[in-house]
């Protein structure tokens, strides 16, 4: 594929659909947060080519949970289905301590020229249901 023809395929994947956002379902679960993240097809192959990066890794850059610390959780990707719109992303990240030691980073698509991104995490810790938003200018939670 041309380089010309590439860049007009990136840009109409940007433009081609009103809403950027991403929706996570979180539950922490014994030692574990299990992540169900829905994303939209066309950004999320934007953002792959734009950073040359594997699914795995993208979501190891994107999606960080670090410990008080600073030490980063470790991600492990279970799986991913792809519908008409969107693309349905599966991934554990280990947790060795209290939830309530850490923040998460979601800069899922915040590097994306558009600038309106929105990500939300809807987080169950036992009865417990929070909704976190993630935008540019507030990237970062405290759980």
């Amino acid at each position: 594929m041309s380089t010309v023809a590439l860049a007009l395929q990136l840009f109409l994947a940007t433009m081609t659909h009103p809403g950027h956002v991403s929706m996570a379902e979180a539950e922490y679960v014994d030692g574990k947060l299990e992540v169900a993240l829905q994303v939209n097809w066309q950004d999320l192959d934007v953002a792959l080519r734009q950073r040359k990066l594997n699914l795995e890794q993208w979501l190891t850059e994107s999606f960080v949970l670090r410990d008080s610390s600073g030490k980063v959780a470790d991600l492990s990707l279970l799986g991913s289905e792809a519908e008409i719109f969107n693309t349905w992303i599966y991934f554990e990240i280990n947790v060795e301590k209290p939830l309530s030691n850490y923040t998460l980073e979601n800069s899922l698509f915040l590097q994306l020229p558009h600038g309106r991104q929105v990500n939300t995490v809807q987080l169950k810790t036992g009865k417990t249901l929070r909704t976190l938003h993630f935008t540019r200018s507030h990237p970062r939670s405290q759980l």
